[in-house]
């Protein structure tokens, strides 16, 4: 089951429908609060599953150099294309967040482009990266990103109807199988509780939870289909 996930996954996202998808999409409201409130220029920045590099310049214009990576080589490609004469502080490589060729304490800050971390194909290498991100953060570097919130309930009827068709698969498996416009992924949910606990037993300092819904994590954890999660390198 883990290699369907990875290859279903993976297949999906080199797909020209995906890369499209993705390089059309703008910057998220979580995303600008995040950025301009706690990464602070100048600094290296790891933008993790960068796809067509929609954070990465958004990420160059603050003043950061940007190491940006993705497991789709197709995704990669693009953003090399549409990037190549914006910025020399932007390097694109193809790369698993599993497996990150950095060095030790290398990174003032790490972002996980929108829920990416999701599609790790299994829970062992979703913890994998978690552990690598922790690795090449330097003491006192933050790590931001968002993730799909098991607890949100849909409410109009495509995702209810989507959420229903993937609900036995749901009660044996934190996964879920998402029919989306440009194909499907398989798509782990965890609990805004349960997050911010896997964050402390890796050792970051949890700092915030963020939502445009709003600013209690209470509420978060029920209205919000996927809350950023703000944390901390221990020092």
């Amino acid at each position: 089951m883990v290699n369907s996930k990875q290859d279903l996954n993976k297949t999906t996202y080199e797909s020209l429908a995906s890369v499209d998808t993705f390089d059309a999409a703008d910057l998220k409201q979580t995303e600008k609060y995040i950025f301009d409130k706690y990464f602070k220029p100048p600094g290296i920045i790891l933008d993790l599953g960068c796809g067509a590099g929609r954070t990465t310049y958004a990420l160059a214009e603050r003043g950061f150099i940007v190491e940006a990576i993705d497991y789709s080589e197709a995704m990669i490609e693009r953003a090399k294309k549409k990037h190549a004469n914006l910025s020399a502080d932007i390097h694109f490589k193809v790369m698993n967040a599993k497996h990150l060729e950095y060095g030790d304490n290398y990174f003032n800050y790490v972002f996980f482009s929108f829920n990416g971390i999701d599609y790790l194909s299994a829970e062992p290498e979703r913890r994998q990266a978690l552990l690598e991100i922790y690795r090449v953060l330097k003491p006192g570097g933050i790590f931001a990103f968002s993730s799909h919130n098991s607890l949100f309930i849909p409410n109009n009827m495509r995702r209810i109807l989507n959420f229903f068709k993937t609900a036995l698969y749901g009660k044996i498996s934190p996964y879920r199988l998402e029919f989306l416009k440009f194909g499907r992924l398989l798509t782990h949910h965890i609990s805004v509780k349960n997050q911010i606990a896997e964050l402390k037993a890796i050792g970051f300092e949890f700092l915030k939870v963020v939502s445009k819904h709003s600013e209690s994590e209470k509420k978060i954890s029920r209205i919000d289909p996927y809350p950023s999660y703000v944390c901390r390198k221990n020092y």
